[in-house]
């Protein structure tokens, strides 16, 4: 296929690649449990992401499924509005297509998409505005998007501290001041706190970074961070985005345990740069002097794909930890699984000691009250609901009759 029928033929490609990316996500989905975040959010939940979550779930029926879909639909835009600015930003047909399939193979992009927190609106309100700004029949209204996303949540201060940069950098007076502004106004709001005593939590950041990325993903768009600084002439607005959430996110550490979910979503933003880089490393060497990059590009794909598959066939690694608390999935895991179990021994009603339990139970179809009592601690006489996967006990409970 010449290059031009491939280019004409790339939206349906993309098309394909994210309708398949999505099955394998809503399926996935199915599989975890509710967790006690999660589960908090659902029924006691107030703003915009729990209006989601409680809207899909009044929409659709009370599933797993459900739960997760709008976080999986506004990943797929996310991905969506990646290839869209690519394409404004003018790469090549297999830049793009490179960079969308590396980030749908990202451990942390997974995780935002399945996993019920504001990550994956971070970033797209990060993507709907540099579309915005990067448009030029469309940049004024981007004003208007920063300033409405930046009031409502103040956990965009990552981004306008990257856009008081970049708005110095391009001597664009109105983003400058309004990213100052927004920055000020998230920082009083809470956006990110500054006070306590010094403590050391750069090791894990750094650890936490290296989770959502991969080890070695993430080592590369340090060096494309790095490269951007020091090499290239011209820096995208993403350059200055990502590398201002690195650089506040690594300061904080020294203080606090920075979440990573507020910092990510727009270090990833750097990602197809990082892709281009490589890509280009490659292509203008000789045949025989491009073997170190080929090397590290099979590393990086083989990483990537290893991690994918690792988080979606999770379930043979209990055996591999010494307890099941410390398997990564755990804490949405084995929920749904207790009460099928409830249900089969005939509880359809439960009175608890753990209340985190108890709402995560009420997702299942398990309600509060009734003659049994539910608790971990080993109870005289009691009934035992033991959870197993690949032969390993996850989860273990006790269900006792209350005499009333």
């Amino acid at each position: 296929m010449s290059r031009s029928r491939f280019a004409d033929h790339e939206p349906y490609i993309v098309g394909v690649l994210l309708a398949l990316y999505g099955a394998w996500l809503i399926n996935f989905a199915g599989i975890l449990s509710i967790s006690p975040d999660e589960a908090k959010l659902l029924y006691e939940g107030r703003g915009f992401l729990a209006s989601l979550v409680q809207g899909s779930i009044a929409l659709f029926g009370q599933s797993d499924q459900a739960l997760r879909a709008p976080l999986i639909v506004i990943h797929l835009l996310n991905l969506m509005l990646f290839w869209i600015i690519l394409r404004q930003e003018r790469f090549s047909v297999s830049d793009r297509l490179w960079s969308l399939a590396t980030l749908m193979l990202l451990p942390g992009l997974n995780s935002a998409a399945l996993i019920i927190t504001k990550a994956a609106l971070l970033m797209s309100g990060a993507l709907w505005f540099i579309l915005l700004y990067t448009h030029p029949k469309s940049r004024q209204l981007s004003y208007v998007v920063l300033a409405i996303l930046s009031i409502a949540d103040s956990s965009l201060i990552a981004l306008n501290l990257g856009l008081i940069f970049y708005g110095l950098a391009r001597k664009d007076r109105l983003l400058t001041a309004m990213a100052l502004g927004l920055f000020g106004l998230g920082m009083s709001l809470g956006g990110a706190n500054l006070t306590g005593k010094p403590r050391n939590y750069f090791l894990d950041i750094m650890g936490a970074y290296g989770a959502v990325f991969s080890p070695f993903v993430f080592l590369w768009l340090v060096y494309t961070l790095y490269r951007y600084l020091v090499i290239e002439a011209s820096k995208p607005i993403t350059w200055y985005i990502a590398l201002a959430a690195f650089l506040f996110s690594l300061l904080l550490s020294f203080r606090q345990r920075p979440p990573i979910e507020l910092f990510a979503p727009f270090v990833v933003l750097i990602l197809p740069w990082g892709v281009v880089v490589l890509r280009r490393s490659i292509k203008r060497r000789l045949p025989m002097f491009r073997w170190p990059y080929l090397m590290l590009a099979y590393l990086l794909g083989a990483t990537l794909i290893v991690n994918f598959l690792a988080t979606f066939f999770n379930r043979p690694f209990y055996r591999m930890v010494e307890r099941p608390e410390e398997h990564f999935i755990w804490a949405w895991d084995g929920f749904r699984e207790t009460a099928l179990k409830l249900k089969a021994m005939g509880i359809n009603e439960v009175e608890s000691d753990d209340p985190k339990l108890q709402a995560q139970l009420r997702f299942y179809g398990i309600g509060k009250g009734g003659v049994w009592y539910m608790s971990r601690n080993p109870q005289p006489m009691a009934k035992v609901v033991s959870i197993r996967h690949n032969g390993v006990e996850i989860r273990r409970y006790y269900v006792t009759k209350i005499h009333k």
